[in-house]
């Protein structure tokens, strides 16, 4: 089978304390089953496609903040995704970096540190829109690493 994919980045940073990125990706695969068909009861055939879109910005390499709208379609196979596999949402973030711009940072030497909280909504879990936000994810991170 064939999978194919497209993905583009833009990045401005002519500034050094304003940085603006941006992301797409095209994801599509096509999968042959024919051993989990046998075992598992799968389909013989799946494909599946991703789709994403996302965007930051990051004042001094300290505060980012990033959006990202994504969408996941393919053939229903209740053997492998345990139904449809057709899942979309939004996702937002708010991170800090102490350690981002060196001049004002009040953090260790030789110590790096990320405190992010991070917000998914689903508009669509598993081929249903009913319920979808029951799946909806909040995560606090705080990321520690000496160098």
């Amino acid at each position: 089978m064939t999978d194919a994919a497209l993905d583009a980045t833009y990045l401005y940073s002519g500034n050094p304390d304003h940085i603006v990125t941006g992301y797409i990706t095209y994801i599509r695969e096509s999968q042959g089953l024919d051993a989990s068909r046998v075992l598992l009861g799968s389909n013989a055939s799946d494909s599946l496609s991703t789709f994403r879109i996302n965007g930051s910005y990051s004042f001094q390499n300290t505060v980012t903040l990033s959006a990202q709208r994504f969408e996941t379609s393919g053939t229903a196979d209740t053997a492998l995704y345990g139904g449809s596999p057709n899942s979309s949402g939004w996702t937002a973030e708010i991170a800090y970096v102490p350690t981002g711009h060196k001049e004002s940072s009040w953090f260790p030497d030789g110590m790096n540190a990320r405190l992010s909280l991070q917000y998914t909504a689903y508009d669509q879990f598993n081929g249903t829109s009913a319920h979808a936000s029951d799946n909806n994810t909040l995560y606090l991170l705080l990321w520690l690493a000496a160098g």
